[in-house]
């Protein structure tokens, strides 16, 4: 199934468990492709997925940004039985929050392609084979790493220190960076890079990992044509 330019706002899920106010992905009998969605204030949760291991997601081109949950992720869920990809690819997650369980993001094998987490009051919590390529964490996003994870190509704005890895051989991290992305006007919500951004030039065109191969997106989310680095 494929679900595409929607906006998805103002539900209310808090009182379900899994909370999810946006969208529930449940065994779907094919692979699922989120597309041009934005997902905003709703209360329980932007997305949640349990799929088996043959039905991949792929979130592109989204943005998810001022839902809010209690004791589970607010942006993404990825079920603990799920043993299938989940890719999120040019995509924008901001603004959200998380009461009890602080993720703004859980679940195993996630992949995160040329995308931009910032200002959500949660951490990342990652297992399986999971990868964060030509991707913008920003501040205050602890990445706690159950599995193993690849971070390459990226701007981690409190850098490597800000992955909890009980396993120190099960972490790649490589050429990527920290500090300040600069972005053009983060009270606005505006995610774009200014000229002056460490994070431009530093992407890579092409990944392998967990052996599959990620091309990076021509494109960025407003559909222009990113720079070869």
């Amino acid at each position: 199934p494929n679900l595409k330019n929607l906006i998805i706002k103002n539900n209310n899920c808090s009182s379900y468990w899994p909370k999810t106010a946006g969208i529930r992905v449940y065994y779907a009998s094919s692979p699922v492709l989120i597309q041009n969605v934005e997902i905003k204030d709703n209360i329980g949760g932007a997305i949640y997925t349990l799929t088996d291991s043959d039905k991949s997601v792929k979130i592109l081109n989204c943005e998810i940004h001022d839902n809010s949950t209690t004791n589970a992720a607010s942006a993404i869920y990825i079920h603990r039985g799920q043993s299938s990809e989940l890719t999120v690819e040019n995509t924008l997650i901001y603004n959200n929050i998380s009461s009890g369980v602080l993720n703004v993001v859980q679940g195993a094998n996630l992949v995160f392609l040329n995308s931009t987490l910032y200002n959500n009051n949660a951490g990342i919590n990652l297992s399986g084979n999971s990868g964060i390529f030509n991707t913008i964490i920003g501040s205050n996003h602890t990445i706690t790493n159950q599995g193993f994870l690849k971070v390459l190509n990226s701007l981690v704005q409190d850098g490597q220190n800000s992955i909890i890895n009980p396993v120190p051989a099960f972490l790649t991290y490589s050429n990527s960076i920290s500090g300040n992305p600069i972005f053009v006007d983060v009270q606005q919500n505006d995610l774009h890079l200014t000229e002056y951004s460490p994070a431009i030039g530093k992407g890579a065109s092409t990944f392998s990992a967990y052996t599959i191969s990620y091309n990076s997106p021509l494109a960025d989310i407003d559909g222009n044509m990113r720079p070869d680095p």
